[in-house]
């Protein structure tokens, strides 16, 4: 079953006014989407009201720029809930959805092996039976484990450590 994409978070709010309107025109009079909800008239005067929020904020002023906020948080929420009501209707079905104007995600692939790093340096420093350690960094690692010991061929004498 596909699944419908909005990654809301990852866009300008200019961004969302335009994918919110596209949205807008083409499930308006779309038989897929005979009833939306939230109505389609309720997400239109909430993207009407964070624009014109929005462009009386671009000028300043700590109290618009709230305003702007609590607008594209509104905004947000209704679009949530339309992108629940798409895929509830939709059932999964990658056309309807595509019909709506929204997009499809993606299936995650599954994680890949890391490769193992390179260019391994390692430099004594003032504290007796320390070492700094430094590599190239790995591509799309997000920690490292490091293992250590006195003595390699006892199996139970690594330490391992995340860094």
């Amino acid at each position: 079953m596909k699944k419908v994409k909005l990654e809301l978070q990852k866009m300008t709010i200019p961004e969302k006014i335009q994918k919110t309107k596209t949205v807008i025109t083409k499930m308006t009079g779309n038989t897929n989407f005979a009833t939306p909800l939230p109505t389609l008239a309720s997400v239109t005067a909430a993207i009407n009201k964070l624009e014109l929020s929005y462009e009386a904020a671009l000028d300043g002023g700590k109290t618009k720029k709230a305003i702007v906020r609590l607008d594209e948080a509104s905004l947000d929420t209704l679009m949530s809930q339309l992108g629940a009501y798409i895929q509830d209707i939709t059932l999964g079905d990658e056309l309807k959805i595509l019909s709506s104007g929204l997009e499809v995600a993606r299936k995650p692939s599954p994680p890949q092996d890391l490769t193992t790093p390179i260019n391994l340096r390692l430099n004594k420093i003032s504290v007796e039976g320390e070492v700094n350690l430094k590599w190239t960094p790995i591509k799309n690692a997000k920690s490292y484990m490091v293992q250590s010991t006195a003595t390699p061929q006892v199996e139970t004498s690594w330490d391992t450590f995340a860094v």
